[in-house]
């Protein structure tokens, strides 16, 4: 039989993991997001249309299951820009990043951009003299 604190001990070993890693996947998606929403302003600016996260409606169906981050059409050109951290390139990553690019390599006056960023560390901020 397995007395009630063991039970309650076990559960709180067995939420603390997910928590962590959820905190290290929330730390990378905001890293990503910050840099996706600084891209979308910079291409704005140049006087582009910009969809970030777009849905499969928005995009050609050839791309529809293709997580791009956003798509910003200038003109007769078209845009699709996926932004990862170094964390998210995994090999599986690596793969689908290929596939994307093959994809949009297909349609006409269309364009792909990796986006990889990172979180700067205080190390390689410059130091104040």
């Amino acid at each position: 039989m397995v007395r009630p604190e063991n039970t309650e001990h076990q559960r709180v070993e067995n939420t603390e993991r997910p928590r962590v890693e959820s905190t290290e996947r929330q730390r990378v998606e905001n890293i990503e997001h910050q840099r996706v929403i600084t891209l979308a302003r910079e291409y704005r600016h140049e006087g582009c249309q910009v969809i970030i996260y777009p849905s499969a409606q928005d995009i050609p169906p050839a791309l529809a299951d293709c997580a791009l981050s956003l798509v910003a059409k200038c003109g007769e050109k078209t845009v699709a820009v996926a932004v990862r951290t170094r964390d998210t390139l995994t090999q599986a990553g690596d793969k689908d990043l290929c596939r994307i690019s093959e994809r949009i390599q297909r349609l006409a006056n269309w364009e792909f951009e990796l986006v990889v960023t990172n979180p700067r560390s205080a190390d390689s901020m410059p130091q104040a003299n």
